[in-house]
């Protein structure tokens, strides 16, 4: 478009404002962060299309299905894999088990529970396999979690849930949350 005679031509060419964005469309590093956000973008999208069209989806569902988006933009866009724990996401777990767990001793018990899991020890190691990565999450849980039942339910709790689950317990809605309810009332 820039570089045609028309576009020569017009006043448009002229302007200091038009010059710099014509240099910015020309740089290939321009093209290069379009198509990164592209498959960003698009990977997004399809799992907001996927949730949508569930009536009530399931918190497993979702999850999966932003597990799914998780590594195929880092396939996409070739992330590292070292990438493990996000503070956020830490965060979040930590205030769900408060929530929803009243026992502070139960707490406790998950947390320790929690440490297993992420070193990926006893059961935890068997149902990592590549094989049981297309399990459901809640299936996986009640396949792989038995050496550790209160984590075990805690998880399977969590991930049966609807998505009003999040307002029973006190939690504020997530944007994905709000784009999936979108035309629902709250309340559903």
């Amino acid at each position: 478009m820039f570089t045609s005679s028309e576009w020569n031509l017009s006043i448009w060419a002229s302007r200091v404002e038009s010059k710099r964005v014509a240099d910015i469309v020309e740089d290939q590093s321009f093209w290069t962060g379009v198509e990164m956000v592209s498959k960003a973008t698009m990977s997004l999208v399809h799992a907001l299309e996927l949730i949508f069209e569930a009536e009530k989806p399931l918190v497993g569902h979702i999850y999966e299905t932003m597990d799914q988006v998780k590594e195929r933009i880092k396939e996409d866009l070739k992330y590292s894999s070292d990438f493990f724990c996000d503070d956020e996401v830490y965060l979040g777990l930590m205030c769900c088990i408060a929530q929803m767990v009243r026992a502070p001793s139960i707490q406790d018990v998950i947390n320790t529970q929690l440490k297993e899991y992420v070193r990926v020890e006893g059961s935890f190691k068997e149902g990592s396999s590549i094989g049981q990565r297309n399990t459901p999450p809640a299936m996986w849980w009640s396949s792989y979690g038995k050496q550790c039942p209160e984590l075990q339910r805690f998880a399977i709790r969590i991930l049966s849930q609807n998505c009003d689950g999040a307002s029973r317990y006190g939690l504020k809605r997530t944007l994905a949350e709000k784009l999936v309810i979108k035309g629902r009332s709250p309340i559903e």
